[in-house]
């Protein structure tokens, strides 16, 4: 919500002020290569990218997780051996994790035109938004073992992370907030007030 409301830029953000407020209860993981810490790893910051981890470890106490993904993109194994570097540098585990943008790995085609409808570009321009591998899916088990074979740990911590969560969502109800109308004079109503204001726009 403060992402939204006080932190939008193009996409919601928050910061490492609001991160440490809530960090209670919360599990945090060093994300894609777009992440801080990988971001750093790649490009050989690797000072910068250890103090980075220290500062979400001391953040996240025993619940922050040095990320690791394989999707077949030279700059991920560039990331995955500085992390298990990074790893027994500064003792925080490791987990691996796997972007899923689609459920099967023969929906790359139908994601690619979706990106393509959401973007208005053809889906032969070279210079347009494109995932670079089909390997954004929901994989199983044993793919991902396979790809992290020599990193066992980083799997297990994926069960160990599924393991210590405490969540119940209840499902077949609305999780709706209430909206209060502002000018009751006019209406009272809020289906009645939110289309008066669409015809006013």
């Amino acid at each position: 919500t403060y992402g939204y409301l006080e932190g939008f830029y193009y996409r919601p953000r928050v910061d490492k002020k609001l991160l440490r407020k809530h960090s209670d209860g919360l599990i945090a993981l060093t994300a894609c290569l777009k992440g801080e810490i990988p971001e750093r790893l790649v490009k050989n910051d690797f000072e910068g990218a250890k103090k980075a981890a220290l500062e979400f470890a001391e953040m996240f106490p025993g619940r922050f997780y040095l990320e690791v993904q394989n999707h077949r993109i030279p700059e991920e194994q560039i990331n995955i051996t500085n992390t298990k570097r990074l790893a027994e540098e500064i003792d925080l585990p490791i987990v691996a994790t796997n972007d899923a943008h689609y459920a099967k790995k023969d929906h790359y085609d139908a994601h690619d035109i979706h990106i393509c409808l959401a973007t208005g570009q053809v889906r032969n321009d070279p210079n347009r938004m494109r995932y670079e591998t089909d390997e954004f899916y929901l994989k199983s088990q044993d793919e991902m073992h396979a790809l992290f074979i020599e990193i066992t740990s980083a799997i297990e911590n994926t069960s160990r992370i599924a393991d210590s969560l405490d969540l119940e969502i209840p499902l077949n109800d609305y999780h709706l907030p209430t909206f209060q109308v502002q000018n009751y004079d006019t209406c009272s109503d809020p289906n009645e007030y939110l289309q008066n204001l669409c015809m006013k726009k």
